[in-house]
């Protein structure tokens, strides 16, 4: 994307997977240093590699490693209000004060369509989980202390929203 990457130096991918999109983000900016935070069982079997870092953990019972800024993608449509205020918390708690917590989701448009009500259904039947507005991805950030300050639809149809303290 066209996010100004320049004045961070350390990234934490929260539930990055096998960390594919934290490796590409470390190819493009060679100033940054990475940490892929996930699961044990989801991060057990990957090596770490010059400026990547592996954390096995839960985010809701284990503290994140300290960073000027965390990814969160696709993970908090996954979780009901409740939840997503938790996880975004827990990077304000680990965050250095200029902290920029990083959110790539869907956003749903208002009304939302056919496809995102049904896509909000499946998310509520399978973990409780929903989509959410940018007005309601405001409300949530300033539960926990930060605020929208930009939204960029990026190719992939998702969005980037960045927050910060």
């Amino acid at each position: 994307s066209d996010y100004d990457w320049s004045p961070v130096t350390r990234v934490v991918d929260v539930g990055g997977g096998t960390g594919v999109m934290l490796r590409t983000l470390l190819d493009a900016h060679p100033h940054l240093q990475g940490t892929l935070f996930d699961l044990p069982q989801v991060v057990g079997a990957l090596k770490p590699t010059g400026r990547l870092e592996i954390v096995a953990g839960d985010v809701f019972g284990d503290p994140l490693p300290a960073s000027d800024a965390y990814v969160l993608s696709q993970i908090l449509h996954g979780w009901p209000d409740e939840g997503a205020a938790r996880i975004l918390r827990h990077c304000v708690e680990a965050g250095r004060d200029d902290v920029r917590v990083l959110v790539v989701e869907g956003v749903v448009c208002e009304p939302p369509s056919a496809d995102d009500a049904s896509f909000d259904l499946f998310m509520l039947t399978l973990s409780g989980g929903r989509q959410r507005t940018l007005d309601e991805f405001r409300g949530l950030a300033k539960s926990v202390g930060l605020e929208l300050r930009s939204s960029r639809l990026l190719r992939t149809g998702n969005s980037l929203l960045e927050l910060r303290r």
